[in-house]
């Protein structure tokens, strides 16, 4: 498992704590956030929304980012969280934030996946979604993939969303990428986002075929069709973008260039 050398790419803090964590596997592990994260300004609506936040009977909160920041914000507006309303996250690092405040967050069985698909297959969501009286409160960033709240409106669901951020993409030269990899002798990227696939190929520029030998660890087979079809030829589908996934992807694999 430590032959693995790996290029990490989730946004800050988490690549940081990702690469304390495999380096005191001896796993050698690189942060370069693919992804930053900025707060978004409060708006009237949002406001509104706040203000009137127990009318919503199930919560759904797609990221860690959008739970850190839902939860500032209702600290402010609502010291006493609503009572009888029901949480739900797409994976459990989510929940487990969501648990700081509380609030008993459920999410999908990780052998089935952490993503809105697996959400929408849970028992449990199923359930909270047949209330006659449900209304539903997407907390998410901007930009964010829409399935879910298409399969609520093709429903009949009343769904709002609220946007707390959105995802910036870093300024990095295409040579700066092209010689951490070579510097520290990577041969594999760990992704945790379609969106970060996109920003990688962006930056990378016509440097492109030297960055997309590596080996690539994605979370879900949607990712690694992405993946697929920007001429990536090495790539593990974790099934999951959970630490744990990872982990089992890194132990039941090794680089190919050691085939």
């Amino acid at each position: 498992m430590n032959r693995w050398r790996l290029l990490l790419t989730r946004s800050e803090p988490d690549c940081q704590l990702q690469v304390n964590y495999l380096a005191s596997l001896n796993i050698t592990a690189i942060s370069l956030p693919l992804i930053e994260i900025v707060p978004t300004p409060e708006t009237d609506l949002q406001r509104s929304q706040l203000l009137d936040f127990d009318r919503y009977t199930t919560l759904i909160v797609t990221s860690k980012p959008a739970a850190k920041l839902i939860l500032e914000r209702l600290d402010y507006y609502w010291p006493q969280l609503p009572i009888q309303q029901a949480w739900f996250s797409v994976g459990k690092a989510t929940a487990d934030i969501l648990k700081t405040a509380g609030l008993d967050a459920c999410y999908p069985d990780p052998s089935v996946g952490d993503d809105s698909e697996a959400l929408w297959a849970s028992a449990q969501f199923q359930e909270s979604l047949a209330d006659p009286h449900c209304r539903t409160l997407i907390i998410k960033g901007q930009k964010g993939r829409p399935w879910l709240q298409e399969k609520l409106a093709l429903s009949g669901i009343p769904t709002d969303t609220i946007e707390l951020y959105y995802r910036k993409i870093p300024n990095y030269s295409a040579d700066f990428i092209v010689d951490t990899i070579t510097q520290h002798n990577l041969n594999a990227l760990v992704l945790s986002s379609g969106e970060a696939l996109e920003n990688l190929r962006h930056l990378s520029g016509d440097a492109w075929q030297k960055i997309a030998h590596l080996t690539y660890f994605v979370p879900s087979v949607r990712i690694a069709k992405q993946a697929e079809e920007l001429n990536i030829k090495h790539i593990i589908n974790c099934h999951g973008a959970s630490q744990s996934a990872l982990m089992n992807a890194l132990k039941n694999h090794q680089p190919h260039n050691l085939l």
